[in-house]
């Protein structure tokens, strides 16, 4: 889940129905669900969506640079600042510029030691 996301919206009352109806199914079949809590979940995803910066530009330049015979050809930064992408994603956008893998920063938002999939679940 986002940090952001808005739990009162009309939205997320109509998701959280059709997962609570899943869950019943299972419970319904047979299944046994324990609930699991997982230690700083949404600092986790924000982690590792927001924070990684690193894999955009180089990403997307080896994608441009398979199709530069369309109007999208060219390099990550000069896609961004063309209007070909709308203003509030570009401002987003923007903070990848000239960040790679090779940045000594990519290594804090890969998983560490203990992982999301690392919790302790109980007995």
């Amino acid at each position: 889940m986002d940090a952001r996301t808005d739990a009162s919206s009309e939205d997320y009352r109509k998701v959280r129905a059709v997962i609570d109806k899943a869950l019943d199914d299972l419970k319904a079949l047979g299944a046994e669900l324990d609930p699991v809590a997982i230690p700083d979940l949404i600092e986790r995803i924000d982690k590792a969506y927001n924070g990684n910066v690193f894999e955009t530009e180089p990403a997307i330049n080896n994608y441009l640079s398979q199709h530069a015979q369309t109007r999208l050809s060219g390099r990550y930064a000069t896609f961004c600042c063309r209007g070909m992408v709308m203003p509030s994603r570009a401002r987003v956008l923007m903070n990848s510029v000239g960040k790679s893998t090779d940045d000594a920063g990519y290594v804090q938002v890969q998983p560490g030691p203990r992982r999301t999939c690392d919790w302790q679940c109980s007995p």
